[in-house]
């Protein structure tokens, strides 16, 4: 009977275990303004936690990055250097208690995304609506060039590339305009890896729109991998104003299994 009983309490942890998710410990990102970000009760009414609420103008953070380590190609000492504005929110993968300063390599993320009916298009730089970054360049982001993409937006993957980033992968998943005055839940299924074994599947509103067999590890930079969201428009051209905006996101949640993140 003891053994018995044994069994039952090791099967029932694990099934704890295996269906068990964690909301993201986060920090807000050191070059965001405070008067740029808010946790807020949602006016939408539709969530009964606090929700984060971020927006950009035409001020960038001027407050000098910490010296890291490891960096292999050239980055400006603050977002001003690279006429860069940001509102985000970044996943503390240092103080928490996971092994290490990375993802378990097969996870699942949820998020909701809330972009009001006027947000603009830029005519300038990049945005970002949320990124896996190695502090360096992001593994995965999810983003639109300002003018070029008309709005669209991309699941896009990057490697280093003469002391900066490029793209490898860009894979159209949904537009600026489609998100516009509402929420959009996202679901992500990753297995992450630095070889063509590496898988990323995407759901917006339960309807999936990525399907990607392929790296989704930046060569070099595997060791360190962080979730941020929120608003990052970056490296715009200063002769082009930036247009505010404003976007509302959850919290992230993160787990092994879609179920467990729902």
């Amino acid at each position: 009977m003891n053994k018995l009983l044994l069994l039952f309490s090791i099967l029932f942890t694990t099934g704890c275990m295996a269906t068990s998710s964690s909301t993201i410990k986060y920090s807000k990102d050191e070059n965001t303004r405070p008067q740029d970000y808010a946790h807020i009760e949602d006016p939408t009414g539709t969530f009964e936690e606090k929700v984060h609420r971020f927006q950009i103008t035409s001020k960038c953070g001027s407050l000098q990055r910490a010296v890291q380590t490891g960096i292999i190609g050239k980055m400006e000492s603050s977002d001003c250097g690279e006429n860069s504005v940001r509102s985000e929110i970044a996943e503390d993968v240092w103080e928490d208690s996971r092994p290490g300063e990375k993802q378990p390599t097969q996870r699942w993320y949820s998020w909701n995304v809330y972009l009001p009916n006027d947000y603009p298009i830029q005519n300038t730089g990049k945005l970002l609506l949320g990124q896996f970054h190695n502090s360096e360049c992001p593994h995965l982001s999810f983003t639109s060039r300002g003018g070029d993409d008309n709005g669209k937006l991309y699941y896009e993957t990057m490697k280093l590339w003469r002391d900066d980033c490029k793209a490898t992968v860009r894979k159209h998943i949904t537009s600026i305009q489609e998100l516009r005055g509402k929420w959009t839940n996202f679901t992500l299924e990753m297995l992450w890896k630095n070889d063509e074994t590496g898988i990323a599947n995407l759901w917006l509103d339960g309807k999936q729109v990525l399907s990607h067999i392929g790296r989704t590890l930046t060569l070099q930079k595997e060791n360190v991998n962080y979730m941020k969201v929120g608003i990052y428009q970056c490296c715009n051209d200063k002769r082009i104003q930036i247009i505010p905006a404003y976007a509302m996101f959850t919290t992230p949640k993160s787990g092994p299994t879609r179920e467990s993140v729902q």
